[in-house]
């Protein structure tokens, strides 16, 4: 399992896990050999705040989504916190296995690595890779071929919505990039409001 930060884009092209434990931490994700369809399970304490709303009215529509984001912004105080908690399961991970929760479908297993370690030598080094997402919001959904979500363009500041492919299936993505992670909020919440 890999801890290294992937840009909303590829999200379809992981399977996603996160320890099993209360309270926010990190994501890890794993290589799917092809890319998933889009679904409706979702642990939805996971996801982030900004998309939770636009994807759970998709879902109260019947309309299927894939692993999204809001755009984080990284503040260092946060990036400390997210830093740490790998720091502390590396032991785990290198001797008795890390209990791992797969985000889409709640399986269980265990990471279990004897010559695991982080990818970054100080929490300055993932501050800095993690930063550069800041700001990058991504929700990908495929409602049926006749459905009025395809003809959707909600006038958002910040917002964008294209029809691209993710694998072999036709997608809408909405994207949001503002300047600030409250502006990153208001934009969600302005898009979710649209629809």
């Amino acid at each position: 399992m890999d801890p290294r930060t992937v840009f909303p884009e590829q999200f379809a092209w992981k399977e996603w896990w996160t320890p099993s434990r209360t309270g926010r931490s990190w994501f890890f994700h794993t290589p799917r050999q092809m890319v998933a369809p889009p679904s409706h399970t979702v642990e939805y304490e996971t996801l982030d705040t900004g998309v939770s709303g636009l994807v759970g009215k998709l879902h109260g529509m019947g309309v299927p989504t894939w692993p999204s984001c809001e755009g984080h912004w990284f503040d260092p105080n946060r990036a400390r916190e997210m830093y740490a908690q790998p720091q502390r399961d590396a032991h785990s991970i290198r001797t008795m296995g890390l209990p791992m929760k797969h985000v889409e479908t709640g399986k269980y297993s265990y990471f279990y690595s004897p010559r695991w370690h982080l990818e970054w030598p100080t929490w300055h080094s993932f501050y800095t890779d993690a930063s550069r997402g800041n700001g990058l919001g991504l929700v990908a959904f495929c409602p049926p071929a006749d459905h009025p979500l395809w003809q959707w363009k909600p006038n958002v500041r910040h917002a964008s919505i294209t029809h691209e492919n993710i694998g072999p299936h036709p997608a809408v993505m909405v994207r949001v990039r503002s300047h600030g992670p409250n502006a990153q909020r208001a934009c969600w919440d302005a898009v979710t409001r649209s629809l």
